[in-house]
């Protein structure tokens, strides 16, 4: 499923279920979301820019691939990659206030650890 046509607000007071979409084109996403976003049918982070702002959790369970992945400044939350077996092209911002769970959560990057994982090539 495609993300044409779809027309969301600027910002969104609780939950946005994303979770049928497989190609973020042309998808314009709210700039904060008060809730959890759903992502998990999204196997390419290609084209997707995700909100600055993220209330609750970010879960991105379906990408196989972390390239051109830019993460939210804040998620007040987890952000959950538990398919990536590598954080090759993982964007991590600076400073990182929250955890990634990846590869079914054998890596937890955290605040206190992320500098090991920064520009990082290595599979986890």
């Amino acid at each position: 499923t495609s993300a044409e046509g779809l027309i969301l607000p600027k910002k969104i007071g609780g939950d946005l279920n994303l979770n049928c979409l497989i190609s973020v084109e042309d998808l314009v996403l709210p700039q904060t979301i008060g809730g959890v976003l759903h992502f998990n049918s999204l196997k390419s982070a290609k084209g997707l820019k995700l909100p600055e702002h993220i209330e609750h959790s970010l879960y991105l369970e379906g990408l196989k691939s972390a390239e051109g992945l830019e993460l939210p400044k804040t998620i007040g939350g987890n952000l959950y990659l538990n398919n990536l077996t590598s954080i090759d092209g993982l964007i991590i911002p600076e400073p990182l206030t929250y955890k990634i769970f990846v590869n079914d959560s054998r890596t937890i990057i955290t605040p206190e650890n992320v500098d090991q994982y920064r520009n990082s090539k290595k599979h986890i």
